[in-house]
């Protein structure tokens, strides 16, 4: 079904190149290490849009799909949806792809012909970035969010839905390397459609008492194979960033920043906005900021403890901060130098 859909449209328009773009700069390279914001690599990134509407649909996709941020964008958001929406606000080539009826069914048939692999053959090909337990994490998720999913006619969903169970039997032989992966894609379809993974509700106090709803997660947690690969991925792609502790599917970092700054967090916090408006912490005026506050950043798309500042650097940039990027590791970074672009506040604790 999805074989035969995608060479019925092959014949379109977009057709000139063939072959998915190569990035002129890649993670890993004395060029990408010497960016200071995820907004400097994005650019470095770009499709040039002459480029882009020449591509096949197929080239346009792999290309996508290749990004080298799509993967941590994919795990170091509060949800499924906004990470994927982040990368294509951030993307042009996303953009037009999506504009593109045939754009499903093309991930769809790279995700049936891509393998997976067996303890031996992970083992034998562990340098190799693709086929790993993130490759398929970033191809289902993508899939399985409603801005793609959608895309695809009823037919077309339920073979879907056939491909993605037979992935799933096949990563269960391996779950060491594939570890929660395995089922990805309907774990993301629950996520997306209102029937949460998450098994129950907490609440939490803020210093002045008030109730915040924090959530238990039911997933189990990422294998040491699967944390090892997510450390990775994580230092080639942010290198001026430091990881503080390895990656965790318990809390987030609203819950690490505003209710208990440890490993030992076991909730996920998608509103703490209680813990500014109650009284409990004072907004500060940025000048002012010092070691010991927090910065939130606007829509809740990202909390941070601020651990240093330098009063001699530009501004937006004066603070270090440790945070925990969603479902990645904890990390140490500059203000500036995340996935995260929305507009700061900072703000102090009230005695």
């Amino acid at each position: 079904m999805i074989n035969d859909r995608v060479n019925s449209k092959k014949k379109t328009k977009f057709s000139t190149i063939n072959e998915p773009y190569v990035y002129p700069i890649l993670p890993g390279t004395k060029e990408w290490e010497s960016f200071k914001s995820k907004s400097e690599m994005m650019n470095a990134c770009q499709i040039p849009s002459e480029i882009i509407d020449s591509m096949s649909t197929e080239a346009l996709t792999l290309s996508v799909i290749n990004h080298p941020l799509l993967d941590t964008d994919v795990l170091s958001y509060d949800n499924y949806t906004q990470g994927f929406d982040s990368f294509v606000s951030d993307f042009d080539a996303a953009k037009a792809l999506l504009e593109r009826e045939d754009f499903a069914v093309n991930l769809a048939k790279i995700y049936l012909d891509t393998p997976v692999l067996s303890k031996e053959e992970y083992k034998e090909q562990r340098s190799n970035s693709q086929n790993t337990m993130l490759d398929f994490t970033v191809k289902e998720t993508v899939l399985a969010v409603p801005q793609v999913y959608n895309l695809f006619k009823e037919d077309e969903a339920e073979a879907l839905i056939v491909i993605a169970k037979n992935k799933m039997k096949e990563k269960s032989k391996n779950e060491e390397t594939y570890g929660t992966s395995v089922n990805t894609f309907f774990t993301v379809r629950a996520a997306v459609s209102g029937k949460s993974n998450r098994n129950g509700f907490a609440t939490v106090l803020t210093p002045r008492g008030s109730y915040v709803v924090v959530i238990t997660i039911s997933d189990a947690e990422f294998t040491a194979q699967q944390k090892e690969q997510i450390s990775a991925t994580y230092r080639k792609e942010y290198p001026q960033a430091t990881i503080v502790a390895s990656a965790s599917k318990k809390y987030n970092c609203h819950s690490y920043a505003w209710y208990l700054s440890s490993t030992n967090n076991k909730y996920w916090m998608n509103d703490p906005s209680k813990y500014m408006s109650d009284g409990s912490y004072l907004k500060l005026n940025y000048s002012n900021v010092k070691s010991g506050a927090k910065m939130y950043w606007s829509g809740d798309q990202h909390s941070a403890n601020v651990i240093s500042v330098n009063s001699n650097a530009a501004n937006g940039k004066k603070c270090t901060v440790q945070s925990k990027w969603g479902q990645g590791p904890i990390m140490k970074h500059n203000e500036s130098y995340s996935p995260y672009n929305n507009s700061r506040t900072v703000w102090s604790k009230i005695s």
